[in-house]
């Protein structure tokens, strides 16, 4: 089911090409990090409170009607993600119209050269900065049930709520970012969320016995979750920053890199940490984040806005 939503959600989720590139052509550079600060807050937000709602549907027991619906703990989300899309859809229609992108008027020469130039380090940094905290995400929340589940006893509700709990923090963290976006560059923001990402791994390490091994659980949660977060919206902020000329090509695999790390991230989440177990997991996660500083300090003196 995990699998499949992710799936179904990637089909859905146009949110990430049409909203980045609308902020990126109709944003001034020096608001952008701000308002993708306040889309991922909103796209977090939701993600936080899915697990939250869902545990509180399967609170309200069976039902039947007609032979026809049948609500339980297992039909309850469907059908509440069926509301949620018809609202969405709703949305959609009654927004108005983009207005048109300054950037269209540019010239054939200047995008001819654009494609003419090769690829540099800071291309692929941008991407990579914001596709794989995503993918890290992803994989930690799916783990996270499973371990709640497995080895802490959790029911479902009780997941649901402890996971919700966790990923509300995002929340926070992106209306920080946004409030600071005024005051520090990009990439300074990047640098603490990396700090927060590199700190969370010690605390998935150290299995003490009793409630201790949740608390220190929790604490990892709180930084690696907000961190992944911030370091993603702030590197789509950059993505509109870099390069002018290759904004949209980069925003284009950005959005594609955040379905597919996503959609791996189910796999990996799920069936991933059952085959290779928790340290092998950890380890793994941990590996991906110092790949992303990597990227980091490799292409930091590139990582400014052009104008």
């Amino acid at each position: 089911m995990a699998i499949g939503g992710r799936i179904v959600a990637a089909c859905v989720c146009s949110y990430s090409f049409t909203c980045p590139s609308f902020i990126g052509s109709c944003v001034g550079a020096r608001h952008r990090t701000m308002y993708l600060s306040i889309l991922y807050s909103s796209v977090y937000t939701g993600v936080a409170l899915g697990p939250m709602v869902g545990a509180m549907l399967a609170l309200f027991g069976e039902a039947e009607v007609r032979g026809l619906l049948r609500w339980n703990e297992k039909t309850a989300p469907g059908y509440a993600m069926g509301v949620v899309f018809f609202l969405f859809l709703c949305m959609v229609l009654a927004a108005p119209a983009f207005p048109k992108s300054a950037s269209g008027t540019e010239g054939g020469a200047s995008k001819a050269k654009a494609r003419r130039e090769r690829l540099k380090l800071v291309h692929i940094a941008v991407v990579v900065l914001t596709t794989l905290p995503a993918f890290l995400d992803g994989s930690f929340e799916l783990a996270t049930t499973t371990i709640a589940e497995e080895e802490w006893g959790f029911s479902a509700t009780e997941s649901g709520f402890y996971l919700g709990s966790i990923l509300s923090s995002i929340l926070m963290a992106n209306g920080a970012a946004a409030y600071l976006s005024y005051r520090c560059g990009d990439r300074i923001l990047i640098l603490w969320g990396l700090c927060a990402l590199v700190a969370s791994f010690p605390f998935f390490f150290v299995r003490p016995a009793g409630k201790a091994a949740i608390v220190l659980f929790t604490i990892g949660g709180v930084l690696i979750m907000p961190a992944g977060s911030v370091i993603s919206s702030c590197a789509a902020s950059l993505t509109t920053k870099v390069d002018e000329q290759r904004r949209i090509l980069l925003q284009t695999v950005n959005g594609i890199g955040l379905q597919i790390g996503l959609f791996l991230a189910a796999l990996f989440g799920t069936q991933g940490y059952s085959m290779i177990g928790r340290s092998a997991f950890f380890s793994t996660l941990l590996c991906l984040a110092l790949t992303i500083a990597g990227f980091f300090a490799s292409a930091y003196r590139e990582l400014r806005p052009e104008t």
